[in-house]
C-alpha cells in the first residue's frame, strides 16, 4: 500500500515527509526513553536500589493488536519511503510497544 501511494506522490514531498520523520522518530527516542541514552543510563544506575530488571510482556488481545497495528504503520512506511525499515522498527519496539525497557 504504502509503495503505491508513494508512486503517486511528488519526491520532494516524499523527501520532505522522509525528513520529518527521521527528525520525529529521532526526537522521540532522545526525549521519549531517557533510559535508552547514556545520560539516562547513568541517572538511573545513580540512584540507589536501581537495578537493571527483565520485563515480562503479557501477549493479550490488546497486546496482539497493538503489534499489528504497529508493524503496519511500519510496513506503510517502508513501502512509502522506500527504505528499510530499521529506522522506524526501533523506536516502535523501544516507545510504542515499550520492548526495549522503555
Amino acid at each position: 500500500m504504502g509503495s503505491a501511494v508513494n508512486r503517486q506522490l511528488d519526491r520532494d514531498v516524499l523527501l520532505l515527509g522522509f525528513s520529518g520523520l527521521v527528525v520525529i522518530a529521532a526526537w522521540r527516542m532522545v526525549t521519549g526513553c531517557p533510559t535508552c541514552t547514556k545520560v539516562g543510563e547513568r541517572a538511573a544506575v545513580a540512584k540507589p536500589g536501581s537495578a537493571v530488571t527483565a520485563t515480562q510482556v503479557i501477549m493479550d488481545l490488546g497486546t496482539v493488536l497493538l503489534v499489528v497495528v504497529v508493524g503496519s504503520a511500519v510496513g506503510f512506511l517502508t513501502g512509502l519511503f522506500g527504505v528499510g525499515g530499521g529506522f522506524v522498527i526501533v523506536p516502535a519496539l523501544a516507545l510504542v510497544l515499550k520492548l526495549l525497557g522503555c
